[in-house]
């Protein structure tokens, strides 16, 4: 579609009208080009294991605890996956394929 066209067909409409819905067009589509590329980062950070916080033994008075576990978004260095998940309800399931969204990955603490 060329400009032009776009052009034509918005300077029939009355003047605020036109206005207003070509500029309603630009921000629509620069919202649109912005969430396209955002989505497409995040799904690549989350695939690379950026942003997922992971679950570790034993609960924290303010933090967000999951049964025997809690969040952290940082974990220490040197802790190691069980190759366990743990949803919100704090059940604990053995693989990823069985853990649907919202279950986090379950660490040891180094020396445990």
């Amino acid at each position: 579609m060329s400009v032009r066209f776009l052009d034509r067909r918005l300077n029939r409409l009355p003047r605020p009208w036109g206005t207003l819905l070509s500029w309603l067009m630009t921000i629509g589509v620069a919202v649109l080009v912005v969430l396209v590329f955002q989505v497409a980062q995040a799904e690549q950070l989350l695939a690379s294991g950026y942003w997922v916080p992971t679950a570790l033994p034993g609960t924290v008075p303010g933090a967000t605890n999951l049964g025997g576990y809690h969040l952290a978004c940082n974990p220490p260095t040197g802790v190691q996956h069980t190759g366990q998940y743990v949803g919100d309800g704090g059940d604990v399931v053995d693989s990823p394929d069985a853990a649907p969204p919202g279950y986090y990955p379950v660490a040891g603490l180094p020396g445990s």
